[in-house]
């Protein structure tokens, strides 16, 4: 039998790595899906540049397919950095934030 928690754990879809601009550090990016179809994304690090107020974080359910996840997740990630870079900072590894938090 199982309980209603049980029933709401995702199920593991896939893992990729990312990487951005000059930075040497790799996002892992592990992708789950929902029972109701939905994909939700468990990444290594979070990008936080020198313009961001806070690290960028995907949205839970905002995906229906792989492709999707892993180019809006891509595009976002390269625009913080080139808005970064644009205004004159230097690629920093330190704009890559740790993950502390254990995948789904």
């Amino acid at each position: 039998m199982t309980t209603a928690n049980e029933k709401d754990v995702p199920a593991f879809v896939s893992e990729h790595e990312l990487h951005v601009g000059q930075l040497q550090t790799t996002i892992r990016l592990r992708i789950y899906r929902h029972a109701d179809g939905t994909l939700a994304v468990h990444q290594s690090h979070f990008l936080k540049t020198a313009v961001q107020y806070l690290p960028h974080t995907a949205q839970p359910g905002e995906f229906q397919t792989e492709q999707e996840l892993l180019g809006s997740m891509q595009a976002t990630l390269d625009k913080y950095y080139a808005l970064a870079i644009g205004r004159g900072y230097k690629p920093s590894e330190d704009w890559l934030v740790k993950n502390t938090k254990s995948a789904a």
